[in-house]
């Protein structure tokens, strides 16, 4: 995965530069830790940020859309995403979803399915929370605000903009839980960190600083 080593440094302090990010919660997790990493989607910034900033490499469910085109398709691929059909189950992306897990690897999923600027009126999709529970690997919630304004849906260019990327603490499985009850739990928790970063969007100390992304310990 070499955008992670290669050109993730030079993406991530441009994004500090140009949108003044901020980043909240890190010491909520544990930096070395796997998880299936799921945030709400409002941009298609959403998993450059999430990824610039993280301490490992996410593997993010892509659209499949996206590995046809080909000035996207090459760039997702080295951004280690993989595809997934939207419009139906799709078996193939749940097994590779599960098999990352497995082997230890961060998997990046957006459950609302598309860009969506209302996130309380969003319908999550179930795939996040079924492999969290087949494999018992937690979700990590993660709010991003401001991506939406920096490139909305539609816009051609980059606007400057203040983001603030809130973690939540992981959320496991409990016994008995069904997807469904899984993933309103994940919606509950997206919820209150977006509402979180709402109230940080003003100018502060940014904490994405001494170590890439990680939690603090």
């Amino acid at each position: 995965m070499w955008y992670f080593y290669l050109l993730r440094p030079l993406v991530r302090e441009f994004i500090r530069a140009y949108h003044r990010v901020r980043i909240v919660g890190r010491e909520r997790f544990d930096p070395l830790g796997t998880y299936v990493v799921v945030g709400n989607h409002e941009s298609a910034l959403d998993p450059v940020y999430l990824d610039a900033f993280f301490p490992r490499p996410i593997y993010f469910m892509a659209k499949k859309e996206l590995f046809a085109s080909p000035v996207l398709g090459p760039l997702v691929r080295a951004f280690g995403a993989f595809p997934v059909n939207r419009e139906a189950y799709d078996i193939g992306a749940v097994r590779r979803a599960l098999r990352l897990l497995q082997e230890g690897k961060n998997v990046g999923i957006f459950p609302e399915g598309t860009r969506n600027p209302r996130l309380a009126e969003a319908a999550l999709k179930h795939g996040a929370a079924f492999v969290s529970l087949k494999t018992g690997i937690p979700v990590l919630p993660v709010a991003l605000v401001g991506t939406g304004r920096a490139f909305p849906k539609g816009a051609r260019f980059i606007r400057p903009a203040r983001v603030v990327l809130v973690y939540g603490r992981p959320l496991f499985p409990r016994s008995g839980e069904d997807a469904e009850g899984f993933a309103a739990r994940i919606k509950e928790a997206l919820t209150e960190l977006y509402r979180e970063g709402e109230g940080r969007t003003e100018a502060g100390e940014d904490e994405a600083r001494p170590n890439h992304g990680g939690a603090k310990t």
